[in-house]
């Protein structure tokens, strides 16, 4: 394999641990699995990956969802200034020697113009696949004997799925050339001084019903009454933020799984602003952009930010959303 070209990268503009998965793909120098927890700068360790390869490399980005690809390809042309980054996502298709896209849209490298301009899957020197979990799906299988990549990596914080679906992830990406968890991050952290990555604690509190839930009615109807349509919810929101000790300097972001459940909290709690997917992604981005210097303290939104985004000084995460199984949380 072609060497991976550490020295070109800037150490200070990496945290510890995602400059310790780089120099650890760069010394191994083979395709396989970078392993980390969750919004660990995935994007930064990306970045880094395509500024190590060799400058003639065709590269494919590629993540499960449209608005993370949007996200992407904006951090790849703030790393990478002297280069126009490619973007397919439909409308917008603006193919490049280094193009960012979602899983969905592989079909699209496979036939028509893309295929037929020089961008077929073969084509592509590197493969990075964020959210690599969420590959081995169906519909998107038959697309993987078309790769034909030097180097391929997979990224994800969940390497073993009950499904056992990683199996794969294991036989396209190879062995896990980077893997850690939330000690041995603190153990790099404080080595460097560096603070902002901890262990998640998650305090549930139980929502309860006016009256029992029957069991024979379907699960929907059930999250409904238990959660959609409880008005004890909003009972519940304010005790658990007025218990907060920082409420007025503390960074909060409430997530919800629908408009109206996000919107009634924006009623309840004023000084919230919430963001959904109907927004455009300039006013999303400018949203994340003051709150992360702090111009905004308090957000609502939807799923669209449940990946994909990196806010190392938040404070709390207030989860609304009805999840049917431990495993989405």
């Amino acid at each position: 394999f072609p060497n991976l070209n550490l020295s070109v990268l800037d150490r200070s503009q990496h945290r510890s641990v995602c400059f310790e998965a780089l120099e650890a793909v760069s010394i191994a120098r083979s395709s396989g699995l970078i392993i980390g927890p969750a919004g660990i700068g995935k994007t930064s360790i990306i970045c880094g990956l395509i500024q190590m390869l060799p400058k003639d490399f065709k590269v494919l980005v590629t993540t499960e969802d449209r608005n993370v690809a949007l996200q992407l390809h904006k951090a790849l042309s703030g790393a990478i200034p002297g280069e126009k980054i490619g973007l397919h996502c439909k409308p917008v298709s603006e193919i490049g020697r280094i193009t960012a896209t979602h899983l969905d849209a592989l079909k699209d490298f496979t036939q028509g113009v893309i295929a037929y301009s020089g961008y077929d899957l073969r084509s592509f020197d590197c493969w990075i696949c964020d959210e690599v979990h969420r590959l081995p799906v169906p519909s998107r299988l038959p697309f993987l004997p078309q790769f034909r990549p030097v180097y391929s990596w997979g990224l994800t914080a969940t390497p073993e799925r009950a499904d056992n679906s990683h199996t794969l992830n294991e036989v396209v990406f190879g062995p896990a050339l980077f893997s850690i968890n939330h000690k041995e991050t603190l153990d790099i952290q404080a080595k460097t001084g560096e603070k902002g990555i901890v262990p998640v604690k998650v305090l549930v509190f139980p929502l309860v019903t006016g009256e029992p839930v029957p069991d024979d009615i379907p699960l929907f109807s059930k999250i409904r009454k238990v959660y959609l349509k409880n008005p004890k919810i909003r009972q519940l929101l304010i005790g658990i933020l007025s218990s907060i000790p920082d409420l007025d300097t503390a960074k909060i972001m409430i997530f919800v799984d629908t408009r109206r459940l996000g919107v009634l909290i924006g009623m309840w709690m004023p000084g919230f602003t919430f963001v959904h997917g109907l927004h455009s992604l300039d006013y999303r981005q400018n949203v994340l952009d003051k709150f992360k210097t702090g111009e905004l303290t308090k957000i609502i939104c939807t799923d669209i930010w449940s990946e994909g985004i990196d806010v190392p000084d938040l404070t709390y995460v207030v989860d609304c959303s009805a999840k049917v199984s431990p495993n989405r949380i």
